[in-house]
């Protein structure tokens, strides 16, 4: 739960309770600091909803009236906002910006006063409660509640009522408005147009008395749609004629036009990703002719005067229909509706499809098992055979071992809690870390140090993902602001590129891997600075005294070690300084000096440094890596023949044969005609012999980027030539670190869906767009021999695979 304070007539709170596993949201209208009381205090007697956290983006909500009394009775944690941040952040800003701009869209849309929004916030959670995922296909309100929502009447919706003072019988047949908000339940208000008036009035009425317009697909604020209900509703589609005439499949349309589809969330999104659909989904289908032959299909939208927007869907290897590819198709070509539910295409739709012949040609099993042809990379084609792309969630499982620790969420303890003494234990251990690696040095006066800095501690519940379970953690920092040292803080920012490609050498050397975490990590690493700073002891709240028996939380240190931790603790007096002669949490240079220490120590035991941490040990005689260690700070992924062997892992990049190393570049941009702009896209896959270019091959992508270019140009072929430019310049890393790991230069495939842009590199003649000779020159000396030497290669646009990230597809 959070709290948002707006300005406008008054001071207005918008309670919003959102539930983090499923996004749902749930929004109040509080006009007082008190109402926002009354509703927490609701919230949790009535509802028995206890929030967490609360999030605000202002800290007097906060320590004001009820709630600060409440959140300690009910072990609830206030955040406050940060200092000097008065603008919202986190978690509220996100909902907050979104909450906005919703509010904006409907105000612009409706042509009201900013003074209307508060009757606009039903309207917007119900929008965002049903609002389907693009990825995952599953509104929040189907996550929570695994059903469709009721209908409910929201503000802008059209609605026939009879007003009080109509006529009684029944032969009036009501009149028409439009629905407002709900006061209460017992008032609602209707805004409509009284006959023999030139104004729009308000009617109240009860809520039970205005009823929504069913005239078929028609869109009211924010997207809501009546769903269909029968014989002339909404847009039809052809197949027939209405003289009852049938078409060359012995269907009539018109025949069958009381068609009606099972229950269907709403609105609908097109679900094209590798994501499956959700079971219990239904999905709108129909059996259309394309390219000569029948195929079902998914509707995706709704349908226009003369075509349809559809979705193509294949069988996957799970033996599920999946949406491949997006298309329009005519209304005269579609021949059934059908509802398809948990990705399963009804059998007598499949018995049409196999039994159908068109022309003489029999669809067959072609539909099903799809058949890919083989593309030779040496043979530039002349034309290639219309392929459907479909998105398969089916991994390889590698037979390399793991050994992955779950992640950790962390939540501050309060102070009630830290009061009760559960956090001494983990501060006592912590403290003994700091004496271990002999963090504080001698006693010096405060003229030897160039600055003083206190401790200060911080309290948290670590809770494991994987179990479930909460342990108490503690860090002991010091205060980095008061450091006035001048230092080098970078710490390193390793490339996920570099690290994909480690990944996939790992897995073609078959080695187990395992992911570590170095323990007080800061506190082994030296500080290096010429100056030095003090630390001065704290008092007890801090520094605790150790006991005579060792306790249980330092269970997994020796007695002797224990003896030394007692000895450095009596050895301290509280205030007195201390130099520091390691690094500590917090400091601005610790993360610097930890990578630095750790770099030297692999460097001497034999790792060489191929890229920005990540870390290679080659074998004396055969120069072969036998161990790959990758770090960030104090996060390692390690790779080690010998390492233990745990369990199974699935991941999406595979191991190649090294012997055929190849390296595919696709470069892909899509052209903005009015405003003469573009979005450029390239993708970098490492692979060998037995990907495929014509099939749904697509594991092993390494690299990718894209970008929206404001430079002017007149053809979409320069956008092309800019983005293959891009791809071209970032592939001389990808095959560099390629082969200081596989000791092999791959070979480099460049591939392009742009003919013009093949015949300009064939030619080397910019012919399209005359000023850009001087970049296809550059390109040219980029791929040809002094540089990648690699070969291009043009394909057909159904094989392109950077268009995913230049246009929506999903």
């Amino acid at each position: 739960m959070f709290v948002k304070e707006v300005g406008h007539r008054g001071v207005h709170i918008i309670s919003v309770l959102v539930e983090l596993l499923h996004q749902w949201w749930s929004l109040r209208v509080l006009k007082t600091k008190d109402e926002a009381d009354q509703h927490l205090l609701h919230l949790i007697i009535a509802e028995q909803i206890i929030p967490k956290i609360i999030r605000s983006d202002n800290d007097t909500v906060l320590k004001l009236g009820k709630t600060k009394q409440l959140a300690a009775e009910y072990n609830i944690y206030l955040e406050p906002s940060p200092r000097h941040c008065p603008e919202s952040h986190g978690a509220v800003e996100v909902a907050n910006r979104e909450i906005r701009t919703m509010l904006r869209t409907a105000l612009k849309e409706i042509g009201c006063d900013a003074y209307a929004w508060p009757v606009l916030i039903p309207g917007i959670e119900q929008t965002h409660n049903v609002t389907f995922a693009p990825l995952t296909g599953v509104s929040p309100w189907f996550s929570r509640f695994q059903s469709p929502p009721p209908f409910v009447l929201r503000f802008g919706d059209p609605v026939v009522f009879k007003p009080p003072s109509a006529d009684k019988s029944l032969s009036f047949p009501g009149v028409e408005g439009v629905f407002i908000n709900t006061v209460n339940d017992t008032l609602c208000e209707v805004l409509y147009y009284p006959p023999k008036t030139d104004r729009w009035t308000v009617c109240k009425l009860h809520p039970i008395v205005p009823k929504p317009v069913r005239r078929g697909v028609e869109e009211a604020w924010l997207g809501r749609a009546a769903r269909r209900t029968g014989r002339g509703n909404g847009d039809g589609v052809g197949g027939g004629t209405e003289d009852g005439e049938k078409n060359k499949y012995g269907c009539n349309y018109y025949e069958d036009m009381d068609y009606k589809f099972e229950e269907i969330l709403e609105p609908m999104v097109p679900l094209v990703s590798v994501e499956e659909v959700s079971p219990s989904r239904p999905v709108r289908g129909a059996l259309a002719e394309i390219d000569g032959v029948l195929q079902p299909v998914q509707l995706i939208g709704k349908m226009g005067k003369k075509s349809a927007e559809v979705a193509l869907i294949r069988m996957d290897p799970l033996s599920t229909w999946r949406p491949s590819e997006i298309c329009r198709v005519e209304k005269a070509k579609i021949v059934r509706l059908f509802t398809m539910m948990d990705g399963e295409v009804p059998k007598e739709i499949l018995d049409a499809v196999q039994k159908s012949e068109i022309d003489g040609n029999g669809t067959g099993a072609v539909l099903i098992e799809e058949v890919p042809m083989p593309v030779d990379v040496d043979v530039i084609p002349a034309d290639f055979t219309a392929f459907l792309r479909m998105k398969e969630t089916a991994l390889m499982t590698m037979a390399t071992p793991m050994k992955f620790s779950g992640g950790t969420a962390q939540r501050p303890a309060t102070r009630k809690e830290i009061n009760s003494g559960i956090f001494n234990g983990a501060l006592i251990k912590e403290w003994a870390k700091i004496f271990l690696n002999s963090v504080l040095g001698k006693k010096v006066d405060r003229d030897e140090v160039v600055a003083v800095l206190p401790l200060s501690a911080r309290f948290t519940w670590k809770e494991n993902g994987e179990t479930g379970e909460r342990d108490t953690n503690a860090r002991v920092y010091s205060q980095e602001f008061k450091d006035p040292r001048e230092m080098p803080t970078y710490a390193g920012t390793p490339s996920i590129h570099s690290i994909y490609i480690a990944i996939i050498y790992m897995l073609s050397k078959d080695f187990p891997m395992m992911k570590a975490d170095v323990s007080g990590a800061f506190l082994q690493a030296e500080d290096i600075c010429d100056e030095k700073i003090g630390i001065r002891v704290p008092g007890i709240r801090i520094l605790p005294d150790f006991p005579d028996k060792k306790p249980k939380e330092l269970s997994k240190f020796t007695d002797e070690q224990y003896k030394i931790v007692k000895k450095k603790r009596k050895e301290l007096k509280e205030g007195e300084i201390y130099i520091a002669d390691k690094a500590l949490y917090g400091g601005p240079g610790s993360a610097r000096m930890f990578s630095t220490k750790a770099k030297t120590e692999l460097k001497e035991l034999g790792f060489e440094e191929i890229d920005e941490s990540i870390h290679v040990q080659r074998e004396t005689n055969t120069n072969e890596a036998n161990a790959v260690i990758y770090h960030h700070v104090m996060m390692m992924l390690t790779t080690l023949r010998e390492a233990l062997r745990e369990r199974l892992f699935s991941l999406e990049l595979r191991g190649i044969d090294i012997s055929t190393l190849l390296l595919y570049i696709f470069n892909d941009s899509s052209f903005f005609t009015l405003s003469k702009e573009g979005r450029q896209a390239w993708m970098h896959f490492l692979v060998d012999a037995t990907w495929r270019l014509e099939s749904d091959d697509e594991w092993n992508l390494v690299a990718c980027g894209s970008k929206r270019t404001k430079q002017k140009f007149i053809s979409s072929t320069s956008y092309e030539m800019v983005s293959m430019v891009d791809g071209a310049k970032a592939a001389y890393k990808t095959r560099d670190i390629a082969f200081r790991l596989f000791k092999k230069l791959p070979r480099v495939i460049v591939v392009t869906d742009s003919k013009l842009l093949y015949d300009q590199i064939e030619s080397g003649l910019a012919r399209s767009e005359p000023r850009m000779q001087g970049t296809l020159d550059y390109l040219m000396q980029e791929i040809g021999g002094e540089g990648l030497d690699a070969q291009v290669v043009w394909v057909k646009k159904e094989f392109q695979r950077a268009d995913v990230l230049t246009r929506a597809v999903w």
